[in-house]
This record gives structure tokens, sequence and C-alpha cells, in this order.
């Protein structure tokens, strides 16, 4: 066995033998020929010296574009020699794929075979500054020989490996010298028992984890390794097993079932010890491979993160259907729905804790956050542990099925449909019915020669037998093959994408529909007071503006998406409240009748009688209460002290509850009628009175769209200049002293204003086109906003907020190339986003599940009419006690307009600015009767009344904002209001 020798794996896998006496023994079988221990040696200290030469020094990355052959054995070693990193990569990617493995790895050094570099060579001064072929390095002198590896400590990196990407985009991990040997030492030797006689052959990959594993553990036992071809046909395989004899073989179940046609059982009886990992290894395949050769596969599961495998059965202990037990040096958790550890035999997500695994993903902090927590790593495999500690994989998380309160398998379906005769391959992913509901659908690859035929009857009768009537294929499609990974492993995301889309196209062919009398009448008897009825119909040249106009009454909502995507793609509309709620300070009025007490738990217990629900085809909003919170309600969630000057006088809080209401679906061009009730007649009927609504806008003359003009409104201020930055340099005051680090200073401009407000929304929603504008006019104000900002999201229990800070005017192209790169690179700027990042993961972390709080994107740039803004999104599951309201004491007011840390940035605010906000930085939003929410915050906004319009603007300052800078970005968030207000 081998020495470890100062640290360094490579002096791991050559000193040792040598000193050993095994330099004349095979090391390495390959396409670019045989190597012995010996020679092996020699070529790897010669390159070590040409290493040397062009100036490479420990810690230094050195990314290996090599296919599978000696040459990148000897490369990845004498890397590892000389005190580097080796990034190995893989060969088979499209040319344009390599920039953003580049991008991350930081290589000093590309070493690449002569295909590689023939290939890339218009790229190479793109992706790395110094790039040189491995036969050049190969012919360095033996006097150039480096004799001895250099000196590493087991923690010092030495390895940088790519998810195989079967989740999404490929993830970087940067692995250690030490973490090779506790692979050997706690898998190798104490699990599958490799020994120095071993001939060990894997076909998968060297820049998979799983190939290039079996490699260096059959060095470190002084074993032999075959390596893998780039064919990786069933024949080519083949020819490898009758050539070299190996001993041991490491395969994805893919392979063995490639093994498994028309194979004879000589090919394969040089074989002892058969290992299965990369993905689950179906039952069917585990069989056949038994009665056909003899011999059991030693099913285990390892992840790139990992490094090693880390569940793992024995060769003497193998327990059909399941993965295994944990492997020495390993900690395991099975985390169940309420975040709580799951029982023997409950299912959960499995975490793992060990040595080997690193602590992020390489410069991906989104992900890292995602999935690295305390020392653990999240791997999204959903498992359940029996109560002898063997674990059972039950599918990814994203895949298994929760079905009346039951974990489903997928797993468990893909092994039936594989008992089929005429099935070769088959995987199952989670999809919905028309009602939301979990059900399997399955993709399956006829055999060759297979007649066609009515898969989905076919599969649900072959089911029935084994299967419970809920694991039955909701659909079945057959494909000619199954995306996969190069090495091999289901891409199972691309197949969830692709029966989402089969889904959404067959809910874009039925529409939206009347609900069944029957339907209807059960749904009312199983609890709900608020069952939609709607009516479509194909919206023509209607804008959202002209169905406002024919809606009857004076007080009348839009909450409209004037910037048309997946996420903009309904417009709700509506008037004649069945119920109004209205607040200030600790009274509020339901209907005009006056009490005294807690508004939010009036509003709570409220909105608490009404249980709707949403159907196939409509919006998140299916009825409920719709209006806003003003900047003031942070008094019903907070002890704040309240401004003395409340000039415009608005309520704190202000919500119509609505129970009919239109909807525009922009991307497939329909208008609704909706209403909700418990009275299905009653429901018919006022559909026929919105529908009536919908053909007088139809039938009325189109409204004319003028020109707009470049001008601005002429306006006064709450701020003089000099006193706005006098604010900014106080606050700057209380940053030194530590009481604040960031605080969001507004000022309000006031124009004298007698046009009309929906002509005024008109404008600004054509000026600014954003997923959250709205329109409200009632109770003697109007407001006309065009925010691009959300405040909270709930859908489905699960949250999500989208914090926006750092902004630059909008200019020419050339302009705005400039600025995006000046929010990328401005420390000012991303450290005024990272704080606000942190303060949402915060404000979700209070009303979430633990664990479940996750950052989905960081930093990324987006685009208005007049400014561009760095915008993140952090989602969670809201804990199971959590209702809507408490989601928004925990998140509200939006860190991003009040500050860090938020509390005592109120308080410096309400000191500072001269009157109340109102309105501004609020929220606009509804409360569905189904238990879901969406709110915006309250920026690039107007309020009209008696007469004036009111814009406010701020901008956040931190310790090195510029004061007068400061003050004109604030006046830049104002232009597009500004510019309609002139119009």
């Amino acid at each position: 066995m081998a020495d470890n020798y100062s640290g360094n794996l490579a002096g791991a896998l050559l000193c040792g033998h040598v000193q050993q006496k095994l330099a004349d023994k095979t090391a390495v079988i390959g396409s670019g020929g045989n190597c012995s221990y010996g020679q092996l040696r020699r070529r790897v200290s010669r390159m070590a010296g040409a290493f040397r030469a062009r100036g490479l020094s420990s810690g230094d990355t050195v990314a290996l574009l090599i296919e599978d052959e000696l040459d990148l054995i000897v490369a990845w070693l004498a890397v590892l020699w000389q005190g580097g990193v080796a990034a190995i990569l893989n060969c088979q990617l499209p040319d344009d794929h390599y920039p953003q493995y580049f991008d991350r790895i930081d290589a000093r050094l590309t070493v690449a075979s002569p295909t590689m570099t023939a290939r890339l060579q218009e790229r190479a001064g793109s992706l790395c500054r110094d790039w040189v072929s491995s036969r050049d390095l190969d012919t360095a002198a033996e006097a150039d020989a480096v004799d001895f590896p250099a000196a590493r400590e087991a923690d010092d990196p030495a390895v940088i490996l790519f998810t195989s990407g079967t989740t999404g985009r490929p993830s970087g991990l940067v692995h250690r010298h030490g973490d090779f040997v506790l692979t050997n030492r706690n898998y190798a030797d104490r699990v599958i028992g490799l020994a120095e006689t071993d001939i060990v052959y894997s076909p998968s990959p060297l820049f998979f984890a799983y190939g290039l594993n079996s490699v260096h553990m059959a060095l470190y036992r002084g074993a032999t390794a075959v390596l893998p071809t780039l064919d990786r046909s069933r024949e080519t395989i083949l020819q490898c097993l009758r050539r070299h004899r190996p001993s041991v073989l490491f395969a994805v179940p893919t392979v063995y079932r490639l093994l498994l046609e028309n194979s004879r059982r000589e090919d394969l009886a040089s074989l002892r010890l058969c290992v299965s990992a990369g993905e689950a290894l179906p039952q069917p395949i585990a069989a056949a491979w038994q009665q056909t050769y003899g011999h059991r596969i030693v099913d285990g599961i390892g992840t790139t993160e990992v490094l090693s495998t880390f569940i793992s059965n024995r060769p003497d202990d193998i327990r059909t259907g399941s993965t295994g037990r944990v492997v020495p040096g390993f900690e395991l958790r099975l985390v169940a729905d309420n975040h709580a550890d799951a029982a023997d035999e409950e299912a959960g997500v499995l975490w793992v804790k060990g040595d080997t695994l690193p602590s992020s993903y390489l410069g991906d902090a989104a992900a890292s956050a995602k999935r690295f927590r305390d020392g653990w790593f999240v791997t999204n495999d959903l498992f359940r542990r029996d109560r002898d500690g063997y674990y059972y994989y039950l599918g990814r998380s994203d895949d298994a099925l929760k079905i009346g309160g039951q974990w489903m398998s997928p797993i468990d379906l893909e092994n039936r449909l594989l008992e089929h005769p005429d099935i070769e391959q088959c995987v199952v992913v989670a999809t919905a019915d028309d009602w939301d509901l979990p059900r399997p659908c399955a993709f399956i690859v006829p055999r060759p020669g297979a007649d066609k035929r009515d898969w989905q009857k076919e599969l649900k009768q072959f089911c029935r037998e084994r299967l419970p009537t809920a694991m039955y294929p909701h659909f079945v499609e057959t494909v000619d093959d199954l995306p996969r990974t190069f090495s091999g492993k289901f891409q199972r995301f691309r197949l969830r994408d692709r029966a989402e889309q089969r889904r959404r196209d067959a809910g874009a062919m039925r529409g939206p529909t009347l609900l069944p009398r029957e339907v209807f009448e059960e749904l009312i008897a199983a609890g709900h007071n608020q069952v939609p009825v709607l009516r479509s119909a194909p919206l023509g040249e209607l804008r959202a503006t002209d169905l406002l106009r024919a809606l009857p009454g004076d007080d009348k909502f839009l909450l409209d998406s004037t910037r048309v995507s997946q996420e903009g793609r309904y417009s709700i509309l509506g008037s004649q409240p069945f119920l109004r709620f209205r607040a200030k300070a600790d009274r509020y009025w339901i209907d005009g009748r006056e009490s005294q007490g807690d508004p939010i738990a009036a509003l709570k217990a409220l909105h608490a009688r009404y249980r709707g629900l949403r159907l196939p085809g409509m919006p998140l909003f299916c009825g409920g209460a719709v209006g806003f919170f003003a900047y003031e309600a942070n008094h019903y969630f907070e002890q704040l002290p309240r401004h003395p000057n409340d000039d415009v006088e608005l309520p704190d809080l202000f919500f119509d509850f609505i129970d009919n209401f239109i909807v525009i679906d922009h991307l497939e061009h329909t208008v609704m009628a909706v209403a909700t009730g418990a009275d299905y007649d009653r429901g018919l009927q006022r559909l026929d009175e919105l529908s009536e609504v919908i053909e007088r806008a139809r039938a009325a003359p189109a409204q004319p769209r003028a020109p707009l003009h470049e001008r601005l409104a002429e306006f006064s201020s709450n701020y003089a200049p000099d006193l706005y930055c006098d604010a900014i340099a106080r606050i700057q005051e209380y940053i030194r002293s530590g009481d604040v680090y960031q605080v969001n200073l507004s000022q309000r401009l006031q124009v004298d204003y007698a046009g009309d407000g929906l002509a005024l929304y008109e404008a600004l929603a054509r000026i600014n086109p954003v997923h959250f504008a709205s329109y409200f006019c009632f109770d003697g104000f109007q407001i006309i906003s065009a925010s691009p900002e959300r405040l909270v999201r709930v859908e489905r229990r699960r949250a999500v907020t989208r914090p926006i800070a750092g902004t630059r005017r909008k200019g020419s192209d050339e302009e705005n190339a400039r600025f995006i790169e000046e929010l990328r690179t401005c420390d000012k700027e991303n450290a005024e986003h990272a704080m606000l990042v942190d303060l949402e993961r915060n404000d979700l972390g209070r009303v979430c599940k633990h664990g479940s709080v996750q950052i989905e994107k960081l930093m990324e740039i987006t685009e208005y009419t007049h400014v561009i803004h760095i915008e993140s999104e952090v989602v969670g599951q809201l804990a199971d006690e959590v209702d809507l309201l408490d989601v928004v004491g925990a998140t509200f007011p939006g860190g991003t307009i009040t500050g860090v840390p938020k509390i005592r940035t109120m308080e410096v605010i309400t000191e500072l600015e001269p009157n109340t906000r109102g309105i501004y930085t609020g929220s606009i939003g509804y409360l569905s009767f189904a238990g879901d929410m969406d709110l915006n915050i309250v920026i690039r906004t107007v309020l009209l009344k008696q007469g004036r319009a009111y814009v406010q603007v701020g901008g956040g300052v931190v310790i090195d904002g510029e004061p007068a800078r400061e003050y004109k970005e604030t006046l830049n968030k104002a232009r597009s209001q500004l510019m309609a207000l002139a119009q």
C-alpha cells in the first residue's frame, strides 16, 4: 500500500510503489500504450520539470484538455508533482461552452492534446494566457526532471472537477490532496476491498469523478488501471473486457444494460467485482445481471461534490433494492418536509457530511448557498432508511411525488416499466394534472422492432398488477433517445421541462373553461366559499385601460403588467368591491363602520373568512383583497415613532375585497371574466354582466395615442439640494458611529396637476413598461404606479423576494455598456446590494422553514426604459403556522428602500425626512382567497390628490457615497414620472 508522501497525492500514488519493488509492474493501460509504475514516475517527473521551466509554481492552476488516454494521467500527476492544481476538463463539449469553465478556474497554463490544440486554436488566447501541447511537454529532457514531488499538505488544493450537469449548469469543485487519500482508505480499502492483484476498468470518462476515482484507487493499491476509450459503444467496451481481462468493473447502470445485450458469459469471466454508481441502479438490470453473469452488482452513490462514494452495499452484504449503508468517514441526515430529521422508514432529502467535502462551489455563491450548509451538502436526492441502516433511493426530490400525504418514488414505476418486454429504457419525472395535483409521467424508448401502439393504455394496464393507482403514468411519451450528460447520466431536468411544456401546451389548447355545476358544488361541500367560475374570449385589440373605462362605478383598480413576459403574463382589473377595509393608526373601518384595535389582526380575521381556490388557466389572483400598505403601516409590525407631519393624509391600510373581475392573459391573447362565491347561478349572472363590460369596451371608439414628448414637468421639492446633502452627511455620521450601515433617504417632488389620472397612467405605462404597474382610483385620490420591484410573492406556500439595488441611468448603447460594467465592478453598489440580499434572507428566515431560504438569482443586471438596476431573488418555504400577513410583517417595508439594519434605519428616516412617505415605499398588490399573495414595492409612482401630483424618489446612502451624486441619482429615478406629468 502507498505511503502518504509529504501529503502530495502524486507521491502517494507513485513513490511508495517504486519503493515496494513495483517499478516494472503495469500501472496504466490506455489507448496511448501501457506504462509501468517506474515508467510512469519518470514521465511524470520529466513533465513536472517542463512545468517548472515554464514558471509553474505551487498553487498555480493548470487546465487539462486531453482525451482519456495515458497523456492525461501523466499530465495530471505531473501538475500535482510540481505542486499545482489540475483542472480536468471535458474534451467533448461544444467549442462555445469552454469560456464558462475557464472563467471560473483562472488557469495559469493550459495543456491540451494535439487534437484539442488544433480545434481550439482560434479561441486559445481568449481562454488562457499560456497554452501548450501535451506532446511537447512530454519530450522534456531527463536532466530537467523533478526527482521528488513538491511538499503539500492534505488540505492543499489538488484537482478541480465539474459536475456532470444532470440538474443544469455544471458547477466546479476544488478537491484537496487528502480527499483522494481518504477516498482510498474509507471506500476502496474498507468497503469494496481493492487488491494489488486487481485490474480495474471503468468506461466512465476521467473528467467525471467516478471515472477518475477508478484510476487513482487502482494506483493507490498498486493495482493496474485500464483507461476508458472515447468510443463508449457496447462493442468497444466488450473489446476492452476481452482484451484486458479486468477483475473489477466500475460502471454506470447504462453500461450494465448495454452489456446485457447479446453478450456471452465468458466475455466477463475475469470479473470478480462489479460496482455501480452515477445514478440509481434499476432492479431489473441488477436481477438480469446476476442471472446472466452470476455476479451481484455492488450499488452505491457518490457525487462530484463529495468525491467519494458515501453510501454503498458491500460485496458480501448486498440488500436487494438498497443503495447500501453509510461509508466510513461520513455522516448522513434525512431531512423531512418539516425540516426535522426523518425517522426510519420515512422519506427525506439526503444531507451528507465528511472530510472530503469542500465548502462551496467554485465562483458560484448563489448555488453554494443552496447546497452547502454548515458543513453539510444537500444532495437533493430523496431516500428512506430502514431500521437496519440501509438506504433506499426514491428519486430526485424534484421528481418524487407526494400523493395523499405519502411520498411515492418514480423509481418504483421505472422498475416496473423496465420489466415490460418491449421497453428498452425509461425515465419517470413528476408533473401535475389539470388541478395541479402531482402525477408521474414516463418517457420511454421502445425496443427496436416493437410495434406502434397505445402505450398510455397498455402501460396503465401493465402497472395495475404491481402498483397503486396513483403511480400509473399520467402520460407516456415515446422518444428515440433520452437526454444524458457526457458521463452517461440521465438529464432529468430536461425531461421535467418537456413534461411541463406539454402540460402548458395542453392547457393552452383547452384554455380556461367554465366549471361544471357538479364540480362547483363538490368544491363548496369540501369547505370552499369562494369558488371561481369564468368565461374567456379572444382579446383582440382591447387594452386594459379600455376595459377599465368600461367598468361601472368610480372606484376602480388595475394591477397591470405593461412589460409582457411569463412573469408579467396577466393584468387584473375590477370595480365594485363587496367589502372595503381601511385603517389609520389604531382605528380601522369595515364598510365605513369604525372600530379601534389592531388593524392587522382585524384584516387577518376578515381575510380568513374566505376560502378560495385557483383553477387551471387562472392567474395567481382568484379573488381576494386588493389594495395597499402605506409606508406608515410599518408601525403595525415594529415599535417605531410616528412622523409628526402627515400632510397628505392617506390611510395606512386600504383593501377592497373583490369577487368579480376581469383578467387579460397577454401571452394567450385572451380576456377572462371571473366571478367567485358560493352561489353558482349568481356567479353565472355576474359573468354575463362582466361579458357586457367587455363587449362595451370593444364597441367604444379607440382612445388615440398622442406622441410622447421628452419634456419634464416643473416641480418643487420638500428638500432643498443643500439640505438633502446635509441629511446624507448626517447619515454618514450614523454609519461611522456604527448605528447603521446603509439608509435609503428620499425627497418628495410636487407638481400642480389637473389632468386625467387614467391618461397619466397610460403615458407612464408607455414610458416605463414594468411587471408591477398599477392604477387605483378611489376615495378621493388616485395612485399611478410603474414599479419594477416586487416586495414578496407567495405561491403555494413558497415565498419569493426580489431586491433591487444599484442604479444607473439609461443612455446610448455605448453609454449603457459602460454603465453596466460600472454596476458590475462598483464596490459601493455591490456592497450595498449584498447587504440587502442578506437582509432579505434574514427577513424570510423569520417566517420560512429552517434551511429552506435560498438565493436563486444573485446580482443580475436588468435594463428598464430609463434606468439599469442590479437585481437578485431570494426564496423560501413558509413554516406551517405562518399566514400571509405574517409574511408581510417579516418583509415590510422592503429592505431596499429602508436600509440596514431595517428598524434603526426607519427611525433615522423619520428623523431626517420632512414628511410622512405615504404610499411611497409601501406596497400595492393582493391577498388571494386561495392563500397566495403578490405585493410590489411602491416606487416610480405618482399620487394624485386635490389637484397635486406627488412623486417621491430616494437612494441608498453608504459611507463612501458622494452627496451630490446621490441627489442627482434620485432625480434620475423621477424622470419617467415627470415626463408622464408633462404630456
